[in-house]
Formats: C-alpha cells, structure tokens, sequence
C-alpha cells in the first residue's frame, strides 16, 4: 500500500526523536528507498528557527545577567551593614525584580540570602545569632517584594472582566509600598530634604568657620529628634571637630560645647586611658584581670586645662592619675601579692611619664 508522503512526513519526526513504533519505522524507511524528498528529512534533527534561536538565547542571557546582578546586589547590601536600614527598600525590591526576572526559579534568591549569611559567619563578620535573625527579616522583606509585584502585576492585566477587584488590589499594593517608604524615610529621613539640608549646612558653614580647614561628611540623620546633621572633620587637628544640626528649619551646632570648652580633649583623653593600657595591665596581672578604669585627676584638669591640640604625651606628663582594676577571685590575693602587683604597675606607667596616684583592687563578680 503506498503511504503519502503528508504521512510520512507526520512521523519522521517521531522516528528521528526514537519514539515511533517498530512498525512505523519500517513504514517510513520503505518510503523513503523509493521517495527522495521524505528521505531528505529523515535523521534530520529539526532546526529552530534563527528568530526562535536568537530569542531563547536572550531569555537565556538575561536570567543568567539578572541572577548574576541579584546576588551582587545582594551580597553588597547584607555586607554593609551601614545601609541595613536602606535595605527596607532594597531587598523588597530584589523581591521584585527576581520574581519578574527569575519566574518560578524565584526561590533561588532565598537559598543565595542564607549561603551569603554563611559566609559572613564563616569570616566572623557577624555572630550566629545575627545570622538567623537577619536571613529571616531579609526573606520576610524578600517575599513582601515579591508580594506587591504579583499584586502590581495583577492588577495591571488586561482583563475586562473584574475591574473592581484589580483596582482594590492595586489600591492594596500602593498602601503596602507607602507604608515601607514611611518606614524607610521615618527611620533614614527624607531624601529631598537631606539633599536641601546639605546645601543650608554647607552655607552655614563657610559664612561661620571659613578660617577652618576642613573636610565635610555626608548628611546623617537621627531618628530620635528627628534632624539632619553633618560631621565637620577639621584637617591635621585632634581637637576642632564639631558637628552642625538641621532641624526644624534651624541650623545650630556644638563647636562651642565640644571645642571652646574643651570636651573633645577631654573625650580624647578619656577614651585613650580607658583603651589603650588594657594588654599592659592584662600583661602584668594574670586570667583572673577582666577590666579596668583609669581616670585622669578632674580638680588637677579644672585648674590646668590643656591647650587644643596637645599631644597625647603631653597630656600623660600633665596629670596624675587613679587606676582601679578588676579582678576575678580577689579574695585569694595575699595583701603583700597585691603590693608586688602595684608596684609592678606603677613602674610600667612610669615608662610613659605617668603618675598613677591611686591603685585600688575591686571584686568582680562572675
């Protein structure tokens, strides 16, 4: 019985693909001995088209460029933990644009929030704790992001049929993404007027300390009282720094406070001898040493104020000084161990120039 060729034609495919018959298979090789155009086409893999070709491959490219941008994306922004607050509105917008970009693979992005809190656990940039907690809030914003792209999405479809539920939605989407912008800005502050804060504070600035050389922070804002201030950084100075406030439509600052009454050379102070001598004295004692404060004589400082800008040296000749030091187990400390302890102690202050007045042993208690 001869087969026509629109037949045939139907099941070289199948016999290419081996999934036709044994009996089909006979029918289209005895066809194609005696019909040259059939035969052409068998073992013949189908070619795609070059448009189809050329469109897969762009689908293709773009899921893999836009995996590639969602993990850096992501990886920047869990690293930096400065911008923890900006991630409010970064990570639902990764949410966003994973769902459009990545489809059903959406999940991917949950697995690359967890693997890049490893790692950051693994080089000890966070403790584990952190980790958990910061993964869960992150795929909570992750899925919210998700969230309001379907809604968008839906509610954005060309469908005739259920306006009011697609405008509902849409209403719904809105709200949510105000309410995380509300957040955002009630947390991090408004980004026009920190843009227009700058440019009053930097007036103030010039018109008010223009015998300063200095170098300008970026715009910070605080929550708490609700303003915009801006850390003066005065060049080759320990002692200028100062710091200008927006808030409420006034610009104020604290150089009086902080520089002309000396606060700054005294925080420098404070914060060196509470920091700086703790392996010295960790050195000299033994475990049981867990803290201590050493503190600069506050009627000696009143009398004798330094200069601005005094080297810390100086500072160290200038005054003398009461150390306290805790200890674990005190109690097993023989008086004359403690004396050989403060004796050792007061020579190794006395390397820097520095007259400890007062050593005084407290209990610590576990």
């Amino acid at each position: 019985m001869k087969i026509n060729c629109d037949v045939i034609l139907d099941l070289i495919p199948l016999v290419n693909d081996n999934v036709a018959s044994e009996k089909s298979e006979m029918l289209v090789n005895e066809h194609c001995k005696q019909c040259e155009s059939c035969a052409n086409q068998l073992n013949v893999k189908p070619q795609m088209n070059q448009k189809m070709s050329f469109k897969l491959k762009g689908k293709i490219q773009l899921y893999y460029i836009g995996l590639i941008f969602l993990v850096l994306l992501l990886f920047l922004s869990i690293n930096n933990y400065n911008s923890v607050i900006d991630n409010i509105i970064l990570i639902p917008l990764v949410g966003a644009i994973s769902y459009h970009l990545l489809k059903k693979d959406n999940k991917i992005v949950y697995l690359v929030i967890l693997i890049i809190h490893l790692f950051l656990l693994i080089i000890t940039r966070i403790n584990y704790n952190d980790a958990i907690v910061f993964t869960i809030i992150y795929w909570i914003l992750l899925s919210i992001g998700m969230f309001i792209y379907r809604l968008f999405k839906y509610s954005f479809t060309k469908e005739k049929k259920m306006i009011v539920k697609r405008i509902l939605i849409f209403i719904v989407a809105v709200t949510i993404s105000f309410n995380i912008i509300w957040i955002y800005t009630d947390l991090k502050g408004n980004p026009i007027i920190r843009i227009t804060s700058r440019k009053q504070m930097v007036k103030y600035i010039e018109e008010n300390y223009s015998h300063l050389d200095y170098e300008l922070g970026s715009v910070l804002f605080n929550f708490k009282d609700d303003s915009y201030y801006i850390e003066v950084d005065v060049i080759d100075s320990y002692d200028y720094d100062f710091t200008v406030m927006f808030s409420d439509n006034q610009i104020s600052d604290d150089y009086q406070y902080l520089v002309n009454e000396g606060w700054n050379t005294e925080t420098r102070l404070q914060v060196y001898l509470n920091f700086e001598f703790d392996d010295l004295i960790e050195g000299i004692f033994d475990d049981n040493y867990d803290w201590h404060s050493l503190r600069y004589d506050e009627s000696e400082y009143l009398n004798n104020k330094p200069v601005l800008d005094t080297p810390m040296d100086v500072l160290l000749e200038t005054y003398s000084f009461d150390l306290t030091i805790y200890v674990h187990n005190l109690s097993k400390y023989s008086e004359n161990a403690l004396n050989d302890y403060e004796e050792k102690i007061k020579e190794e202050f006395s390397k820097f120039n520095m007259n400890i007045k007062t050593i005084e042993f407290v209990s610590k208690n576990d």
